[in-house]
């Protein structure tokens, strides 16, 4: 941040006339006047430049009075000029100082060095809250002034720990911790929340979510479900005017629609906002707030066997989806509803596959990202709001109640903080819970939610792997899809050692044993029709072994992936060739003819 008050280089130091002239009385009035009018030149600039960059101007030395004691330092010395004359002596302030003036009060830190505050309502709020020992601590810049958007005059003041903003109409108001993030990304006082009128607090009596409220939105501040991994980073959701004001007439929080549940997305209807127990929408046509539209009447449901799924044809393959989100909720979602929506437009039911990535410790790594990558990573709590985003868009475009099965995918790989094994297979449970109760009590109809992994050998050891399938058997009795390779594994024998000391036994434990709603949809990317005869061979030996081959739910390609990013040659297999290849594989055995064996899914990046 530039801080005009500082020196800057406009700032000249000016030599002494030589000793010599100054027997010359004439001499000496000529140089006094070009003295007077070269100061007054210096001044001119070191008030025009910082006003050029939208700051006060500043002074190279504030004036200095009041009592002995009192000569400024040279960090003094870079005061603003407003701040007058020193009327008191240093006081110290832990590692640092204050000094009054007859303007304001003048502080330094070694972390942000001199800092001014004027008198009035910013100082008086400051030094009642505790002034640096308190829970602002120390100014990291000059108060200053700044406009609202509507025409208000404000006084703006940054502190180690928080922002405080005076208005005429509200006071000094303070927004600090997870507020005064959200507050930032909307543009401070002057974006498009305006100043702050009421400090955060809790939402209602007893209520977890907090709120700070502003001149135009409010930043609602919502705690992660129990067994997120979020519980400690709430959600930070921004309502603006006029849904805000709807929302908080339906009793907020505490109130029948309950706490926010994702950001603003824009849909066809506007607008939308969901809340755990409904949604409200700002109709692009009218203006107005209102409920949303209910979905489409559903068509007929469409079943195969027993199965709960609604799984793909052999005829025409659907589109599954590396989840790809670039750091922003609201424009994120977006994609992903208008991703969605596309999708319902291709009338193809059947299984779709959301990749979400790898599990660590810190949340979720997205696909495609390099070991070394460091960089933040998706919550939980943004992957359901992600996942409810391409949901609505397919419910919102699809055809006559299109039918469709959505899989949210993980995967095996052993990053540094991976989170791969029974913990990550509970919060994977959970997640995929949150969704598909978000599914059913919107009822959504012909639509099922399901959980999937993307476990592959070479990418970590087999007692993860088993550990995660385990645990989400035990956590939810919803189906897992396991869209899985298998590494090294024999095409030929039955039974036998796979790549990274996994067994033929482990890949048909993650992929079928672990329970009843245990499910294959094994990758078959290879021309060379290799990965299909691993997985019929895997699936022998479960029919010896087990008295069950592996449970299919379709098969998987990556053609549409790898037409955006190169690098596959051998392993762009069509959906079709893919499912051929299998049938063909599976038929060519006696304990596996005739298996079922639903349609192809073709994987590609999130656009």
């Amino acid at each position: 941040m530039l801080r005009a008050s500082r020196p800057g280089p406009w700032e000249v130091t000016m030599a002494p006339w030589p000793q010599r002239h100054l027997h010359d009385p004439a001499m000496s009035d000529r140089r006094a006047a070009a003295g007077v009018a070269l100061a007054a030149l210096l001044m001119a600039q070191l008030a025009v430049v910082p006003l050029l960059l939208g700051a006060e101007a500043p002074a190279a030395v504030a004036p200095q009075g009041g009592s002995a004691g009192s000569t400024a330092s040279p960090d003094e010395a870079r005061a603003p000029v407003w701040l007058g004359a020193v009327v008191g002596p240093r006081e110290q302030l832990g590692g640092g100082w204050q000094r009054r003036y007859s303007g304001g009060i003048l502080y330094y830190s070694p972390a942000s060095g001199v800092v001014a505050l004027r008198n009035g309502g910013l100082l008086d709020h400051y030094r009642a809250s505790g002034g640096s020992a308190g829970p602002l601590g120390y100014p990291t810049s000059d108060e200053a002034p700044a406009v609202s958007r509507t025409g208000e005059t404000l006084r703006v003041a940054s502190f180690s720990r928080g922002l405080v903003v005076h208005s005429p109409s509200h006071g000094s108001v303070t927004v600090s911790g997870a507020a005064l993030g959200a507050y930032r990304e909307q543009g401070l006082a002057t974006g498009v929340l305006g100043a702050p009128t009421v400090p955060e607090r809790a939402a209602a009596p007893s209520s977890r979510v907090r709120v700070a409220h502003f001149e135009h939105g409010s930043v609602f501040l919502v705690p992660g479900a129990p067994g997120s991994g979020a519980a400690t980073q709430p959600k930070r959701i921004v309502l603006t005017d006029p849904l805000r004001r709807a929302y908080l007439d339906a009793g907020g929080p505490a109130g029948k629609l309950g706490p926010p549940a994702s950001p603003a997305t824009s849909t066809p209807e506007g607008l939308r906002v969901d809340f755990a127990q409904g949604a409200l929408v700002l109709d692009a046509k009218t203006g107005r707030v209102r409920p949303p539209k209910p979905p489409p009447a559903p068509a007929a449901t469409s079943s195969r066997g027993s199965s709960p799924m609604t799984l793909t044809a052999s005829d025409k393959p659907t589109r599954s989806y590396y989840m790809t989100p670039n750091g922003n909720l609201s424009r994120d979602s977006s994609r992903a509803y208008s991703l969605g929506c596309s999708d319902a437009r291709e009338r193809v039911p059947g299984l779709r596959v959301l990749a979400f990535g790898g599990q660590e410790t810190v949340g979720i790594r997205r696909p495609g990202l390099p070991e070394t990558w460091q960089g933040p990573h998706l919550s939980y709590d943004a992957a359901t709001v992600l996942a409810q985003s391409w949901v609505r868009g397919f419910v919102a475009c699809r055809p006559g109640g299109l039918a469709a099965t959505v899989a949210l995918g993980a995967n095996n790989y052993q990053w540094a903080r991976q989170d791969t094994g029974a913990n990550g297979g509970v919060l994977w449970a959970g997640f995929v819970d949150r969704v598909a109760r978000w599914a059913e009590q919107s009822g959504l109809q012909n639509l099922t939610i399901v959980g999937a992994n993307d476990i592959e050998p070479s990418w970590g050891p087999p007692d993860r792997a088993r550990a995660w399938a385990d645990a989400y058997a035990r956590t939810t009795k919803r189906p897992m899809l396991a869209f899985a390779s298998a590494d090294g594994c024999p095409p030929s024998s039955v039974g036998g050692r796979c790549n990274n000391g996994w067994t033929v036994a482990d890949v048909y434990h993650v992929s079928t044993g672990a329970g009843p709603g245990f499910y294959s949809v094994p990758q078959v990317y290879r021309t060379d029709g290799i990965m299909a005869r691993q997985w019929a061979a895997i699936s022998a030996w479960g029919a010896a072994e087990k008295g069950e081959p592996v449970r299919f739910a379709g098969v998987m390609t990556q053609q549409a992936a790898c037409g955006s990013k190169p690098g596959c040659a051998g392993t762009d297999n069509s959906p079709r060739q893919a499912w051929e290849q299998t049938r063909q594989a599976l038929d060519a055995r006696s304990a596996t003819r005739g298996s079922p064996l639903p349609g192809p899914t073709d994987i590609t990046w999130m656009r």
